[in-house]
């Protein structure tokens, strides 16, 4: 029995190529989303503004490494948060 272990590699574009991809035109090669975003690229994902998304990953102790925000742990902290943070009541007025 012969196992044969396809090398993948990753594209600048994001995109995960395999050797056997680029080897056989009739099948498809795998795809992978960029999760790694610029703070302007997640706030338009988010609906915020790019100072509140850096705010934002300072507060929730996201890191920002070499200028980019992990999108799915922004995203995740940011639920998690919203879901934590205690409703406002109004002051009570007699």
């Amino acid at each position: 029995m012969r196992v044969t272990f396809m090398k993948a590699l990753l594209c600048p574009s994001g995109r995960v190529d395999t050797v056997a991809a680029r080897d056989n035109p009739h099948r498809e090669a795998l795809t992978a989303m960029a999760i790694h975003l610029t703070p302007t690229e997640l706030a338009r994902e988010a609906g915020l503004e790019r100072r509140e998304v850096i705010s934002k990953c300072m507060e929730m102790g996201v890191p920002i490494f070499q200028g980019r925000i992990d999108k799915t742990l922004f995203l995740a902290s940011l639920s998690e948060e919203s879901a934590t943070a205690p409703a406002e009541t109004p002051p009570v007025t007699a």
